[in-house]
């Protein structure tokens, strides 16, 4: 192997690495963001339920006098 050979060598072997650090960290950050949506996702079901409770209680409320 001569030294070009030997530098392109090295060089394509950082470029592998990087890529490859760069796709791990891409992979983390979706992971987070699949986990954010979720809980976000989890947050507004609870809300849409306690929304629906509340209206609920109220109609009920309204239908025997009280409001």
């Amino acid at each position: 192997m001569n030294d070009g050979t030997i530098r392109l060598s090295a060089s394509t072997s950082a470029l592998k690495d990087s890529l490859c650090k760069i796709a791990e960290e891409m992979t983390a950050t979706k992971d987070a963001f699949t986990s954010s949506v979720a809980a976000i996702g989890a947050i507004l079901d609870a809300s849409a339920k306690l929304a629906t409770a509340t209206n609920s209680v109220m109609t009920s409320l309204e239908r025997n006098g009280f409001e």
